[in-house]
């Protein structure tokens, strides 16, 4: 479990970066803003626990490298190639809150018969992204009014090339790895994640789209299929 907290207190590092491209598309008053920080009050405290938590439990070296980590991701940034485009900003929001939220719940049901504290933080956390995860499907929802065929092609840019904060960190992926192999999350949560989304938005009802969209809209459903088939 201890290689899911580190992944998720990484997660949770993104914060100033998110914040900046939340409030350069969102704006800086109105309720957007008032959501974004709302929102960013409570991701903070998501990583306060959790790095808390990993404070009482790991080794002097362990806890050195997860700082080392944290440093390097920070010191790194978080601007991704979509980071100007807020129908790629959202789409990549639905799909990471809810991404989190897996890990954060894996972790809590690991943690059940172990270590109910962890459980009750994790699922406290999890709960939180949940709504994360929703108030940003309505996000996008209401973008998705004003253009339909740029926010499927926008969605499907994001799952082509989606990948959680802090991926770029020296040991993130080693962890992944881990973590896709204890259960917690992996190739299949993620095409179940992007199922979910999909439907949640119509996305499979939508006519009218322009040849683009069309033809991102079938490479989705590849794309989900083949998540099924490597997770198998």
């Amino acid at each position: 479990m201890a290689s899911g907290l580190v992944l998720n207190l990484l997660t949770e590092d993104g914060l100033p970066y998110f914040l900046a491209l939340l409030v350069a598309h969102l704006g800086d008053e109105g309720p957007l803003f008032t959501w974004s920080k709302i929102w960013t009050a409570e991701e903070d405290r998501h990583g306060a626990a959790i790095k808390m938590y990993l404070h009482r439990t790991l080794r002097r070296d362990q806890l050195i490298r997860v700082e080392k980590m944290q440093a390097n991701y920070l010191s790194s940034g978080f601007w991704p190639e979509w980071s100007k485009d807020p129908y790629r900003l959202l789409a990549y929001v639905v799909l990471q809150e809810r991404a989190t939220q897996y890990s954060h719940a894996a972790i809590a049901r690991k943690a059940a018969s172990v270590d109910p504290v962890l459980r009750t933080m994790m699922s406290k956390i999890a709960g939180d992204e949940s709504r994360h995860h929703d108030a940003y499907v309505g996000m996008f929802r209401a973008l998705m009014v004003r253009n339909p065929s740029h926010a499927v092609d926008a969605f499907y840019r994001v799952v082509k090339n989606f990948a959680m904060p802090g991926a770029s960190v020296p040991g993130f992926e080693e962890l992944s790895i881990i973590q896709d192999r204890t259960g917690m999350f992996g190739a299949r949560e993620f095409g179940d994640i992007i199922v979910e989304a999909t439907d949640k938005l119509n996305f499979w009802s939508l006519t009218g789209l322009d040849e683009r969209a069309e033809n991102a809209r079938d490479s989705i459903d590849k794309t989900i299929k083949l998540l099924r088939r490597v997770s198998e």
